[in-house]
Order: structure tokens, then C-alpha cells, then sequence
């Protein structure tokens, strides 16, 4: 089944062309909607431009068709729906043989893989029996002792893998913000606080972590007493609290960020800093946005003052694209205080590109 579920996919590289063209083709029809330039003058005056936008457009548009047909070709394929059906029939008799009775509850708990990786949302079975809770997770079953077990709530930012989101509601609804739930603005999920069993076994130390949201139903199940949320005895809402740990500051250096450093260059690392510094890290991302346009608007407006039918020739869109990839670097130079800095030579290539790119749109311009 996984064998023809790859076989399925379209391969690697037209994913990536896609996530390049995509972005293109909506620059280009986001200026002809302003009316900047109509496609008439932007056709006579740079029609290699042109073309490009357009084949950027239709390839994006045609692999979004072309992954769309592919998936609904495998939900058909009588192969993949009797392989689903062995796959279910081969998982009750598990349950049987493994004697998991009718009433088992679904949980959500965190399993973390190390390595600086984000905290994945896995879906498991579970039941109470003499004592014990029985967690069945499609393999094996485990029995976590809940004599001298109890719940409490750990406020530690974790971020966790979008991909393993496995509510119906999007994350960001209100309904989970009161259980810690946030979305960076890359759009990665992670746990403001999270909430833990806390278990004796063999004479050590346990704890069960998982989403907050699953507090009342864990303590239903095992007849623990609930913990009260953050703020909630506070008469508080608690994304009001500052939550910060201590001053914050740049982080400098050269090359790009390798080992346990590289965690940082990843999207997820955005819900940590946003954790430990809410305040702080809506303040960032504010300049972030504020010097990445910068450069791009500056040079549009610049040219359209200066420069006399500089908004009406298609060159313009290689000055608008220089002043986009410089203030990329900018915003790399705000990410510094983020600890997610991708290196000197990073910035400086995309300034350094940027700005050969704006200055061959204004000779050409002029």
C-alpha cells in the first residue's frame, strides 16, 4: 500500500518548481490587477518578462491540476481501496488478539523523534483497568500504573509539526487559544504550556505529555483531578502575561547555521522565541515585515517620481524583484534578535543581488 501510495506521488522536483513559479505568476498578476501597467505595455516592453510570468503561471496552475488528478486516480485504484480494507480488517484482529475492548477512548499525546525536531500530535487508544492505563498505539499496549499518578500543566513552549495537526478545526480557532495553542507566522503550530501525567514506574520518574485541550478527558478516564489552566485562578486572560524570560539579543556569525545551531533556521524555532517572548516577538516580526518591503517600495516609488514612464515599462518588475530579494537580507538581519539568523554571507548575497538587480532596472529605466 505505502509502495503505491509513492508511486502516486509526482516526483520531488516538480514540487519545488511549482513552490518557485507559484509566487511569480502572483507578483506579475498582482501588479496588472493595481493597474500599474497594462499587459499591452508591459508586452512591448519586456516581453521575455512576459512570457515568463505566463509559462510561471500555467506550470503552477497545471501541477496544482496535475497533483489534484493523481490523488483522486489513487482513491479510485481498486488495488489502494482493497489494501485499505485488508489494512483495516489486519488491525481488528490486533485489537482482538491483543484483547482491547469496545470502549477505549482516543487520546492525543506529544511524541518528540530528539534532535531539535518539533513535537509530533499521535493518536492513541486508551483504556483504564485495575489501575492502570492501557495505551494501545496500532502495535503493542502499554500500561502506565496510576497509583500516586497525578495531572498537572507544564508551561514550556514546544513547538509542534503541522503536518501531525489532527483536529478538524483549524488550530488557530478561538476555541483552542484558551489551551496554549498558537500559529507563528510561518504558520507553524506549537503548545504554549502542554499538559502531563505524571506516573511512577519501577521506582522512577514519568511523565505523558500532551495538548492541553485533552486535560478534561484524560481526567475523566482516569478519575485524576483536573489542573486549572494558566490565568484561570488568576481571573486573567493569559496571552496578556509577558511570559519572558530575560533580555533578549542578537545573535551574529558568518556562515550558515549547522548541528543543534540549524534547529533555529527552521520554521518551528519561530514558536519557540514567540513562547518565551510574546510581546517581544510581535515587535519583530513587525520590522521584519516593515524592512522587508522597504527596499522593493522605495524603488517603485522612487522610480515612479524620478524616472518619467518608469510605471508603464515592464522593466520595472526586475527593479520591484531586486528590492524584494535585498530586503529578504534586511529582514535576516532582524531574525538576528529571533536567533534565527542565517549568517553574514547570507545577507550579503542577497543584498548584494538585490541590489544589482534594482540598479540594472534603473540604467534600463533611465
Amino acid at each position: 500500500m505505502k509502495k503505491r501510495q509513492e508511486a502516486a506521488e509526482p516526483p520531488r522536483g516538480l514540487y519545488l518548481l511549482e513552490r518557485i513559479c507559484r509566487p511569480m505568476a502572483m507578483m506579475v498578476a498582482l501588479i496588472l490587477i493595481e493597474g500599474r501597467t497594462s499587459l499591452e505595455r508591459a508586452w512591448r516592453n519586456a516581453p521575455v518578462l512576459v512570457l515568463l510570468s505566463f509559462a510561471a503561471l500555467f506550470i503552477a496552475l497545471g501541477l496544482w491540476l496535475y497533483r489534484r488528478l493523481r490523488m483522486r486516480v489513487l482513491q479510485r485504484n481498486p488495488a489502494f481501496q482493497q489494501s485499505t480494507r485488508e489494512l483495516e480488517q489486519d488491525e481488528e484482529k490486533l485489537r482482538r488478539a491483543l484483547g482491547l475492548p469496545e470502549d477505549t477512548e482516543s487520546l492525543e499525546i506529544l511524541a518528540f523523534a530528539g534532535g531539535g525536531r518539533p513535537a509530533q500530535n499521535v493518536e492513541l487508544q486508551g483504556y483504564v483497568r485495575e489501575g492502570e492505563l492501557f495505551l494501545y498505539d496500532g502495535e503493542r499496549v502499554l500500561a502506565l500504573p496510576l497509583t500516586a499518578a497525578k495531572l498537572r500543566i507544564l508551561e514550556q513552549g514546544i513547538p509542534v509539526d503541522g503536518s501531525s495537526w489532527l483536529r478538524k478545526d483549524a488550530p488557530n480557532s478561538r476555541k483552542y487559544r484558551k489551551y496554549g495553542v498558537m500559529c507563528s507566522s510561518t504558520g507553524q503550530i506549537g503548545l504554549r504550556f502542554c499538559g502531563a501525567l505524571e506516573f511512577w514506574k519501577d521506582g522512577r520518574g514519568y511523565r505523558l505529555l500532551f495538548p492541553a485541550y485533552e486535560i478534561l478527558k484524560l481526567a475523566l478516564l482516569t478519575e485524576l483531578a483536573p489542573p486549572r489552566l494558566p490565568g484561570e485562578d488568576k481571573g486573567k486572560n493569559r496571552f496578556s502575561e509577558s511570559g519572558e524570560t530575560g533580555p533578549v539579543r542578537p545573535v551574529f556569525y558568518w556562515a550558515f547555521p549547522r548541528g543543534e545551531a540549524a534547529y533555529w533556521t527552521t520554521p518551528q524555532s519561530d514558536v519557540s522565541f514567540q513562547a518565551a517572548h510574546p510581546r517581544l516577538y510581535v515587535l519583530l516580526v513587525l520590522l521584519g515585515i516593515f524592512v522587508l518591503v522597504l527596499p522593493a517600495a522605495a524603488f517603485v516609488i522612487l522610480a515612479g517620481l524620478v524616472l518619467p514612464g518608469a510605471m508603464d515599462n515592464g522593466w520595472v518588475l526586475l527593479g520591484f524583484g531586486g528590492g524584494f530579494v535585498a530586503g529578504i537580507g534586511l529582514f535576516n538581519l532582524a531574525a538576528a534578535w529571533m536567533h534565527q539568523y542565517l549568517g553574514h554571507w547570507f545577507t550579503l548575497g542577497c543584498l548584494l543581488l538585490g541590489g544589482i538587480l534594482m540598479a540594472v532596472s534603473w540604467g534600463i529605466l533611465a
